[in-house]
């Protein structure tokens, strides 16, 4: 027991939901509800990142290189025809599949500052670099980019001029996005209820059914959430909100029982020294069927507790 208590103060580092109003969080802007109506209807998760709002933050001046440094393509980006992703794209929304074997599910929606003749002259640099010459055709909506004397192609699905679709776990595959090539649909209704609970004005949200092998995990625990969502702001800490979705109101007023007597526990005696202080500003609470997990942290606590969660995860694999 004492391991899933550990996973729920981890879970603190990697998740959070942001503050709601007494009415409920605000609906998605148009700009995130014409994004999501891209992605696949039956989508059991789906994410949001809002690089623009981040950009503004101390956190990213004061990381940006380390943030940069991340993803690698961005510099390589950089180097073959002086694009700047991490300057140009400003907003993401994307979704996954309930398994992590399902590629389909995964699609990416971007928006920036971008059109198609950038990108098109960034993918003949880079593919330049590679020594060859770079193959560009359109189908309608769907463009391909590929090198001539390679097996390889990036499709992008261009929803408007500034924005494109991608399915990374498919790449020169242009199937799964040409099954977004109808009318835009609404999220199920199932996600739909989540994300009404999101303010998706936060610079990180998600919501979605349970993946199963946290499913999994948390079967020892007595009862098992049908769905999450959750949020992530940077007004200068790090404000963290995680809640998790029960089937009934008694299966969540149990298990935020059982959640908070792990926080005491793990500050009384902490797996690890680090968690005590982490977990001074952590509350639970539950109303109805969901349970609220909330913590402020610092940079450097979440830093050092992503730290953390990923030696955990590496123990259950």
């Amino acid at each position: 027991m004492r391991r899933h208590f550990t996973l729920i103060a981890l879970a603190l580092a990697v998740s959070g939901s942001g503050c709601a109003s007494p009415d409920g969080p605000p609906a998605p802007t148009a700009e995130v509800a014409t994004l999501l109506a891209v992605l696949p209807a039956q989508a059991p998760m789906v994410f949001g990142l809002d690089l623009a709002r981040l950009r503004q933050t101390a956190a990213w001046q004061a990381h940006a290189t380390a943030l940069r440094a991340l993803a690698p393509q961005i510099a390589a980006v950089q180097a073959a025809c002086g694009l700047d992703l991490a300057d140009r794209i400003d907003r993401i929304v994307a979704s996954a599949g309930g398994d992590g074997a399902d590629r389909d599910g995964a699609i990416a929606v971007i928006k920036g500052r971008f059109d198609e003749a950038k990108v098109a002259s960034c993918a003949t640099a880079l593919i330049r670099r590679l020594g060859d010459q770079a193959a560009i055709t359109s189908d309608g909506k769907l463009t391909t980019y590929s090198a001539r004397k390679r097996d390889e192609a990036l499709l992008l699905l261009w929803t408007a001029p500034d924005t494109v679709a991608l399915a990374p776990g498919a790449i020169g595959d242009g199937a799964p996005l040409r099954r977004l090539l109808g009318d835009p649909a609404p999220p199920a209704p199932a996600l739909a209820a989540l994300l009404a609970e999101v303010d998706t004005r936060s610079i990180l949200w998600g919501a979605g059914a349970l993946p199963a092998l946290a499913r999994d995990q948390m079967k020892g625990m007595g009862y098992v959430p049908d769905g999450f969502f959750f949020a992530v702001d940077l007004p200068g800490d790090v404000e963290l909100r995680f809640s998790l979705r029960y089937p009934d109101e008694q299966a969540a007023m149990s298990s935020a029982k059982l959640f908070k007597v792990a926080v005491e526990q793990i500050k009384e005696k902490p797996p690890l020294p680090q968690l005590a202080g982490m977990l001074a500003r952590a509350k639970i609470s539950y109303a109805g069927r969901t349970v609220r997990l909330a913590a402020t942290l610092t940079l450097e606590q979440v830093a050092a507790l992503r730290a953390m969660a990923s030696d955990f995860a590496a123990t259950l694999n």
